[in-house]
């Protein structure tokens, strides 16, 4: 099961990013995507621990072909900080 780019959506853009990302948190976290909010703060959805958090950082680098700079991975507090840290790497590689 992969989170993919919602229907009308452009790959690369903070929405269908953030889409895919809490997608693949939901999935990891097995929750509804609608109940991880965007100010979200990472360490505070329920089971997360750090194992979660990697395999979900690992899946994103599967996804958009990237490998992610474990600092700032680390320094993401929030869904959106997150989001934001991705965002930019998607963007750098286009």
């Amino acid at each position: 099961m992969t989170a993919a780019t919602p229907a009308g959506a452009t790959p690369g853009t903070v929405d269908a990013v953030a889409d895919v990302v809490r997608g693949y948190l939901a999935q990891e976290m097995k929750v509804e995507p609608a109940t991880i909010a965007d100010d979200e703060v990472l360490k505070n959805i329920p089971g997360v621990d750090s194992v979660h958090l990697l395999r979900v950082v690992s899946r994103l680098e599967r996804h958009w072909d990237v490998e992610f700079d474990d600092e700032q991975i680390f320094a993401s507090v929030t869904l959106t900080d997150l989001v934001t840290l991705v965002t930019s790497y998607v963007r750098a590689k286009d």
